[in-house]
């Protein structure tokens, strides 16, 4: 579970750490409660909705394969920026560097 925080910011942080550990260790069940669905999300390719469960995975293995493609050793994110929109809800933008070995 989550520990209280305090920032938005915090908030994102703490969810990128925990998502990327699941997605680098292909563990679903860490990655799934990190998201409420419907989940929006902006991608290079443009905005796509996460609208159910099978949605969700889709989206994980594919993400999954790519990092294994690329031979990822390492996933850098960082927030780059965060907002509350309401007590419940976070706005965040963050950046990701894949790295692999040294590259």
């Amino acid at each position: 579970m989550i520990q209280a925080v305090t920032s938005a910011k915090r908030v994102s942080e703490t969810l990128l750490t925990r998502t990327g550990d699941a997605m680098m260790s292909n563990d679903l069940a860490a990655f799934e409660p990190c998201f409420l669905l419907p989940y929006a999300i902006e991608t290079i390719d443009g905005p796509r909705m996460i609208d159910t469960r099978a949605s969700l995975r889709a989206t994980f293995d594919s993400v999954h394969a790519l990092l294994m493609k690329k031979r990822v050793t390492l996933m850098a994110r960082h927030c780059v920026s965060a907002t509350f929109r309401s007590a419940n809800e976070v706005a965040a933008t963050h950046e990701t560097r894949l790295i692999s070995g040294d590259i």
